[in-house]
């Protein structure tokens, strides 16, 4: 990103109703209202017993998933260090590594209600090459789900060939598979998000 793209990006940041709001209310990024929408509409927070989060910093979700059900185990994992978040766990390490998906379950109490991934690969621009990036890290939740079977999981996507990649590997591993897109994305993110349950 270059010196003028950065600018704007950082004016348009401290503009953003989102971001102002999340400063007001101590939650470490807008991505916290995000969940708390698609939870609103679906109820699957409060109902699990062990939460693990992949791809966490800067910690925002981890922030919400804590507030919203303090008597969950909840564990966050990023290969960046992460401030901790009261209510949770922070394991620093790369959550596709074998050792580090056995540590998830053991914080974790043995079995997983709830696996969450808002995490996006470092993109191009590059159509082609951002699609292989997406559909890569897809494949490395999808991997998790193996390795931690949870009942349900939220991961982000974009909408594409990656969505309908990580969409038609879902449909394998869960009975019910929906997509959504929260109204507190920003309008011209192409994100989306995948649930799926069993």
């Amino acid at each position: 990103m270059g010196r003028r793209a950065t600018r704007r990006w950082l004016a348009e940041h401290r503009r953003d109703a989102g971001v102002r709001r999340a400063q007001r209310e101590g939650y470490r990024s807008r991505a916290a209202y995000k969940l708390l929408e698609l939870d609103r509409a679906h109820g699957f927070i409060a109902p699990a017993r062990s939460i693990v989060e992949l791809g966490a910093a800067p910690g925002g979700w981890t922030q919400a998933l804590a507030r919203a059900n303090p008597s969950a185990r909840i564990v966050a994992v990023d290969l960046l260090e992460m401030e901790p978040v009261p209510g949770a766990s922070c394991l620093r390490g790369d959550f596709t590594e074998e050792g580090v998906q056995a540590q998830l379950r053991e914080f974790a109490g043995g079995s997983i209600d709830l696996l969450l991934s808002d995490a996006a690969p470092d993109l191009s621009g590059i159509a082609d090459r951002d699609a292989t990036l997406c559909e890569d890290l897809h494949q490395a939740v999808l991997d998790c789900c193996d390795a931690l079977a949870p009942g349900f999981l939220l991961a982000k996507s974009f909408s594409g060939a990656p969505l309908e990649f990580l969409r038609a590997a879902a449909r394998e591993r869960f009975q019910r598979v929906l997509v959504k897109r929260p109204q507190a994305s920003r309008a011209r993110s192409h994100e989306c998000y995948l649930l799926a349950f069993k």
